[in-house]
């Protein structure tokens, strides 16, 4: 196969499947921001890699390059994983027959009344669509996109990944009582993130548990630091901002918390915890009820919903044994659903077989 990949970074299960492909023979060639850490591993591997930011979804310099590389090579099959590189790309092979295959790990944000969404994933030279988890695909089959043209494959991941590689992090490090238990977050912490949600759930566990409510990401525009001032939980929230420890921090964590309200598809953060052995809570919202089973490796909540979020929360902060049973699930979970050499198979095999 000779295969295009069109990215901007590429996060760890897309860098394994460039490198697998190439072990395997592929003739692979790379697009990819100059940014990108992994770029001497990929050309050691045989790649052909061209440092090159495109930097909106007409980008005439990244187009002229991509129709160039699609004639000469010729290129098969081009898989961009991010809407400015996919609506260049198409553009690109204006009547050649390379296919493209586009990616989509979340829910909203594309319209059969939006003209844009037809630059990217409405696009009718489109070959094919691989979304993260069903409720993306469903989504997309919503929006009028043939079957044929879609299918799910859970991204791969290893767990050795997610080991951390420096010494434990101590409680004591981040100011943190040691007899305190941990509700975490990772994430950019954004409206639709549900934090405010996850605010008002855990006010009165406060005074019940001997708990403290860990935040890792970005607060845009410091609007949550606002709001735990608001509700006077400034001893029992900590804001971290965005840490590049964040893993580490992480494994500090009793109780994984996503109380996202929409859009999601599978979280990296939640996945991670996953493979630290953690027990979850999460909202019945997009992927996130496909990697956390209620009741086996964690708890699903409706969105929106701090009352039921704030049970969901009483029942495990209140019983050792059935966080570490979730969390041992959670391992076992993870293992299964995200198999490196099932996520390497499955690409390659759409992009096989993906129709024009």
């Amino acid at each position: 196969m000779n295969i295009l990949f069109v990215h901007r970074v590429s996060d760890r299960s897309e860098a394994s499947l460039l490198e697998w492909m190439c072990q395997l023979g592929d003739r692979v060639t790379l697009i990819t921001d100059p940014q990108e850490p992994r770029i001497s591993i990929f050309e050691g591997l045989g790649a052909h890699v061209i440092p090159m930011r495109i930097r909106h979804r007409l980008d005439f310099k990244a187009m002229r390059i991509i129709r160039r590389l699609c004639r000469e090579k010729p290129i098969d099959v081009i898989y961009s994983s991010f809407n400015a590189g996919l609506s260049t790309s198409l553009f690109a092979v204006r009547g050649l027959p390379t296919r493209v295959i586009g990616y989509r790990g979340t829910l909203g944000n594309l319209s059969r009344w939006d003209p844009a969404s037809y630059l990217t994933h409405l696009n009718s030279r489109l070959s094919g669509i691989i979304s993260n988890c069903p409720p993306v695909e469903n989504f997309l089959k919503s929006l009028g996109i043939s079957q044929k043209r879609l299918t799910t494959i859970f991204k791969g991941h290893e767990e050795t990944w997610y080991e951390t590689q420096q010494s434990a992090i101590a409680k004591s490090t981040l100011q943190l009582p040691e007899n305190h238990l941990i509700v975490g977050v990772v994430a950019n912490i954004r409206p639709l993130k549900g934090i405010d949600s996850l605010l008002v759930a855990m006010k009165p566990l406060f005074e019940e548990f001997p708990v403290t409510l860990l935040l890792v990401g970005d607060d845009r525009e410091a609007a949550t630091a606002k709001r735990v001032q608001e509700l006077g939980l400034q001893n029992s929230v900590r804001l971290l901002g965005f840490r590049e420890d964040a893993a580490q921090i992480a494994t500090l964590f009793d109780i994984v918390c996503m109380p996202s309200t929409r859009r999601e598809g599978v979280p990296r953060s939640v996945v991670e915890a996953m493979s630290h052995g953690k027990p979850a809570i999460v909202t019945d919202v997009g992927g996130l009820p496909y990697i956390v089973k209620d009741k086996e490796n964690g708890l699903v909540v409706p969105p929106n919903d701090p009352d039921s979020l704030r049970e969901a929360l009483r029942c495990l902060l209140n019983d050792t044994n059935l966080r570490e049973s979730y969390g041992m699930n959670s391992k076992t979970r993870f293992r299964s659903m995200f198999q490196l050499k099932n996520y390497h198979e499955q690409m390659r095999e759409f992009f096989e077989i993906a129709p024009f």
